[in-house]
């Protein structure tokens, strides 16, 4: 049960950061990591990663949820899925 609770709990910080982005333009906390995608830290748990891409205005989130120990492997994921979608 407590487990179940503590991924909860992650998801609903993920969230709540996701909104405060998407509401008020809050940053905090972000870094460059490479053709112009930003990663956001979400200091929680392990220090769950957000990696997006502001493009015309709009927010485009291309992986949510991982975390030190698989951060080279998310920011190259996030880029083959830029890669994918913007043409």
């Amino acid at each position: 049960m407590a487990q179940k609770t503590k991924r909860l709990r992650a998801k609903a910080k993920i969230l709540f950061r996701i909104q405060k982005i998407e509401h008020d333009e809050h940053f905090s906390d972000c870094e460059q990591v490479g053709n112009g995608i930003r990663e956001l830290k979400i200091d929680y748990a392990k220090g769950y990663r957000i990696y997006f891409k502001l493009s015309d205005g709009e927010i485009i989130i291309l992986h949510i949820g991982g975390d030190k120990s698989t951060q080279q492997q998310d920011i190259e994921r996030s880029k083959d899925i830029l890669k994918r979608i913007i043409k």
